[in-house]
């Protein structure tokens, strides 16, 4: 990985992280994350606008939009409900561990992607975490804690959320 590359992926983490820490203190997350939404179509809709110009996609592809649409309408809305109801800390992983556990094993169900063993061991080490991120206290209180945490709404609707991301 160039030097760049590894500039524009550490970048692109810390503006993503940025704008979920700054959703979820906004008072209003639903709309914070539609203004967003709102501002970022406008600066890249001259990139997209030049580029159907150019290479005309096929009419499938607006199928395809409208249904990438509709997913991100709920992904806003479900991530919106579960920071209203959870903190940064559980809902920001929950949401993202889970939609890197889905990718795969949909993609091994639905596409006969196989899974490596190091990709096997990376969706265990996630699942772990994610059960970890819910843990209180020690020994039997601690799963007591997670069994508790699972069935806040939250932790619930940040799951939905990873569907929905790997949707």
């Amino acid at each position: 990985m160039t030097l760049a590359a590894l500039g524009l992926v550490v970048a692109s983490a810390f503006a993503h992280v940025t704008w979920n820490y700054l959703a979820k203190g906004s008072r209003d997350v639903f709309t914070f994350t539609w203004l967003l939404s709102i501002v970022s179509s406008l600066v890249y809709l001259p990139f997209a606008a030049l580029s159907l110009w150019r290479n005309p996609p096929p009419p499938i592809i607006f199928t395809l939009v409208g249904v990438s649409v509709i997913l991100n309408l709920a992904y806003f809305r479900l991530l919106s409900a579960s920071y209203a109801r959870a903190d940064l800390s559980v809902v920001y992983p929950v949401a993202r561990g889970t939609g890197l556990i889905l990718i795969p094993i949909g993609a091994a169900l639905f596409l006969r992607e196989p899974v490596s063993l190091p990709g096997a061991l990376s969706i265990l080490i996630i699942a772990i975490g994610l059960f970890t991120i819910h843990t209180r206290g020690t020994g039997r209180s601690a799963l007591r804690g997670v069994l508790a945490s699972w069935a806040e709404p939250g932790s619930r609707l940040a799951f939905l959320t990873g569907v929905v991301i790997a949707a």
